[in-house]
């Protein structure tokens, strides 16, 4: 029989042991932050952690934290890649795998992944069994995925090129603007600097009367620059330096006059990782710190931009690669 001093020494036991379980299933929260871009029909970036788990045995220490992003997408051939971006306090490192099948690379993704967080990782694996090597009747076909990068863990990154393309709508005005954006971007490490300009399409602005008013456009140089923070998200800041030009019509003397623009944003931006050609995404809120007025002489103030406003950019990114 259990006296009630036991009980409670059990009860602490076990209280010990749930603890340390929850410990060894969360690797994430101590050793690896895993951002997972992969199609429905590849492992959940759950499965990955739980791969990486295993092949740990228990978390390493705090100072061992790795941050990846993995992006998995189908090649040629019915083949796999699997895009490894590592961070670590000592610099930042990008491998690529590729594989018979998504499950390959991402069990290879996982071992890579271990092994960068403890490279004696396999070192403390129980040994397996000599296994009968089967026979076969024709040519033996390597099965395993291969693991492009045979460096260490840890690689420096050269750059990577991108061209975007892009539709935005801006709210400086009083009735929301349409643009085409078009940016070329150099990205090294977790930094990314982009290079482009936009332009925004014709739109009309009616004066106090009807049938007065200006026609408008605009066009500005931009540069931004980006810092990945984590799996497809970017915080970034950019700079804009341009014209509005303005056409009156309805009145006796219309003119064209030009105008300086200059602005400034920061923004959310998703951007794609490893893949050729995919989505890209930006939600901007800028501050217009030259901003014209569009004036009928004799008529009076047709618009005048607001000096805060929201721009959203929706477009396609085209990855590069290193030149």
């Amino acid at each position: 029989m259990l006296t009630g001093p036991s009980i409670h020494v059990m009860i602490i036991a076990l209280g010990g042991v749930l603890v340390a379980s929850s410990a060894l299933a969360r690797p994430d929260d101590s050793a690896l932050t895993l951002g997972w871009d992969a199609p429905a029909s590849c492992p959940t970036r759950e499965a990955a952690i739980a791969e990486v788990q295993e092949l740990l045995g228990a978390i390493p220490p705090s100072d061992r934290h790795v941050d990846v992003r993995v992006t998995l997408r189908a090649a040629p051939g019915g083949r796999w890649i699997a895009e490894l971006e590592t961070q670590t306090r000592q610099g930042a490192g990008r491998r690529r795998i590729e594989g018979a099948s998504c499950e390959s690379v991402t069990q290879a993704s996982a071992l890579a992944i271990a092994l960068t967080i403890d490279p004696n990782a396999l070192s403390r694996q129980p040994a397996l069994p000599a296994a009968t090597p089967p026979v076969t009747r024709g040519p033996i076909v390597q099965a395993s995925p291969v693991l492009r990068d045979e460096a260490a863990p840890v690689t420096p990154r050269g750059p990577t090129f991108d061209a975007m393309a892009m539709g935005a709508v801006d709210s400086s005005w009083p009735r929301p603007a349409l643009g085409i954006e078009a940016t070329g971007a150099v990205s090294v490490g977790r930094g990314r600097f982009e290079l482009g300009g936009i332009f925004w399409l014709p739109r009309t602005l009616v004066g106090p009367a009807r049938s007065e008013g200006a026609r408008m456009t605009a066009a500005a140089g931009m540069l931004r620059g980006c810092y990945a923070a984590f799996w497809r998200v970017d915080g970034c800041a950019a700079g804009e330096l341009g014209a509005v030009v303005g056409s009156g019509f309805g009145i006796t003397h219309p003119r064209t006059g030009a105008e300086p623009w200059a602005a400034g944003t920061l923004g959310i931006w998703l951007h794609p990782r490893g893949a050729s050609l995919d989505w890209t995404l930006g939600v901007d809120v800028g501050w217009a710190f030259v901003r014209p007025s569009v004036v009928i002489d004799g008529r009076g103030t047709v618009a005048t931009p607001a000096p805060v406003f929201l721009r959203v950019a929706l477009g396609l990114d085209w990855s590069l690669g290193p030149l």
